[in-house]
């Protein structure tokens, strides 16, 4: 029931939630998301290995399913363990942060118990348990995270046009849209962080949105906490959100909610420490040693943090290789966009804002002695730097709606870079000094897509003998026509868009800017 109550809280803008709006835009993402299988890989599938164990053997270490990954961290068993399992000379463990693993225990069960009816090969079924729960688990809740985006920015800006921009920009045009169809934890994280702040905001700004003041604290608190569970990484932009929640939150019974929200993914993770390491203080990231599958690693090694250098920066931003501004362009206008924020009264919001991503970026060059490690590894861009994405696209809603139109291209550039990323191979290796011009543009030039072949479950796979695939590719078509499907839902979704009065009635102000020249009215899209 507070669940509910939460999210009519966030809808609380009447022209907006009795709309199809909020509506469309998940069915838009969600289908756009869903489309695509991006194979396995050893980071989705050392999360998923754990998923696994628990569902079908009721244990934590992953011995049995170590051979499809090599992301794990392995030792000698305790004494209780010795106790169970005397056979194990070692304990294999997945070495990624627990919180995706056990999020996605009740889709694996279901996605499994499924597709166990209807297919007898067991590829088959390992196959398309992985496809569904990805779907289940990760695109759901990132299309669902971004309806709550967009609600937030509408109810602030009083724009549903510039906010729906802003919106599909952030979902379909930055490296969120490759992450939310692999089963990676930093998209989830990012709309788990970005649903926190949206809950506080609206307990602090709006007091008759909701009834359920205190269960709403709590499941803001839980949704922080639940940010770093899914990645270590978004420790950073929780500890700010947790500060702001306790500066902005009133009266103190509400905080005492929010901190037994955070208190609780604590106390999962102080539990998952012990059961699987003997102590409570832990990183999945220590005693990484080889195993059978042949993990590099022999302890944290080059892995260690270091103090941050601001000489990456540069690169983290604007460089070939990693850079975020360099891929998806657009994204810079968040930062014009604080300036903005600031001057409509929304100055702790854009001071927040601000801190979140400059210190994301700041955190992550301390990460690593190479860009192996503080690029994210193989991958498109850093996606240790998707947790702050959703608070540094914000920022770009709060600007004028001409100087948005103007700048348009540079979100079209980047939707035409992600998706290209995305039906290509999104795990590009970190190697490439170029990926976009070396790696991306060619393969989709000539319609190479889903060329992930790492083999996983079996040496065939569904589409043709491919291990990744989209549903173009499944269903037989060739070359481009693979993406033709996702691109009518594209044109479908944004012409029913389009016939929403509020949209309506933002077009016509904006051609009537175009077309007459500046008026008093037109700042407002």
């Amino acid at each position: 029931m507070y669940a509910y109550e939460s999210f009519k809280m966030l809808a609380n803008a009447p022209h907006i939630s009795r709309g199809r709006i909020p509506v469309l835009i998940f069915v838009l993402l969600a289908g756009t998301y869903a489309y695509f299988y991006q194979g396995g890989g050893s980071n989705q599938l050392s999360r998923l290995a754990m998923t696994r164990a628990i569902v079908e053997d009721h244990v934590l270490y992953i011995n049995k399913y170590s051979a499809d990954t090599q992301d794990v961290r392995v030792y000698p068993p305790l004494p209780r363990d010795l106790m169970r399992h005397p056979e194990l000379k070692n304990l294999i463990y997945s070495n990624k942060a627990p919180g995706s693993s056990l999020w996605a225990v009740p889709f694996w069960a279901i996605s499994r118990f499924g597709v166990s009816r209807i297919f007898q090969q067991e590829w088959q079924r390992l196959t398309l348990s992985v496809y569904l729960t990805t779907i289940l688990a990760l695109g759901l809740p990132c299309a669902g995270g971004m309806v709550v985006f967009y609600l937030w920015l509408s109810k602030t800006t009083r724009r549903p046009g510039r906010s729906l921009f802003v919106t599909l920009a952030l979902g379909l045009g930055s490296p969120f849209f490759p992450y939310a169809t692999m089963y990676y934890s930093h998209s989830l994280a990012a709309v788990s962080l970005f649903t926190a702040f949206a809950i506080t905001w609206w307990l602090a700004h709006d007091e008759g949105a909701i009834r359920y003041h205190g269960l709403t604290a709590f499941l803001g608190g839980l949704l922080i906490g639940f940010g770093v569970l899914l990645e270590y990484t978004a420790v950073l932009p929780a500890i700010l959100l947790f500060g702001y929640m306790l500066a902005v939150v009133r009266p103190k019974n509400r905080l005492c909610w929010a901190v037994s929200g955070v208190g609780m993914t604590a106390l999962v993770l102080l539990v998952f420490n012990y059961l699987v390491s003997g102590r409570l203080l832990y990183m999945t990231y220590f005693d990484l040693k080889p195993s059978a599958g042949g993990y590099a690693f022999a302890g944290v090694g080059d892995a260690a943090f270091h103090l941050p250098r601001l000489s990456i920066v540069p690169q983290l931003l604007f460089g070939k290789a990693k850079g975020l501004l360099y891929a998806c362009p657009w994204l810079g206008l968040g930062f014009p966009g604080y300036w903005a924020m600031k001057r409509q009264g929304f100055g702790k919001e854009a001071l927040l804002f601000f801190s979140i991503v400059m210190g994301q970026v700041i955190l992550i060059t301390g990460f690593g002695k190479d860009i192996c490690f503080w690029g994210g590894s193989w991958g498109f861009t850093c996606r240790y730097l998707i947790v702050m994405l959703p608070f540094l696209a914000a920022g770009a809603a709060f600007l004028p709606a001409r100087f948005l139109a103007a700048t348009s291209p540079l979100a079209f550039l980047s939707m035409f870079i992600a998706t290209g990323a995305t039906a290509v191979m999104p795990v590009i290796s970190c190697l490439e000094t170029d990926p976009i011009g070396d790696f991306i543009l060619p393969h989709f030039r000539a319609a190479d897509f889903g060329l992930e072949r790492d083999i996983i479950f079996t040496a065939n796979g569904f589409a043709n003998n491919s291990i990744s695939w989209n549903l173009g590719k499944l269903a037989g078509l060739q070359r481009h026509w693979q993406l033709m499907p996702l691109y009518a839902l594209w044109c479908v979704g944004l012409f029913l868009l389009l016939r929403t009065n509020p949209l309506k009635n933002s077009l016509r102000r904006l051609l009537r800017f175009r077309t007459a020249g500046p008026s008093p009215q037109s700042n407002k899209d």
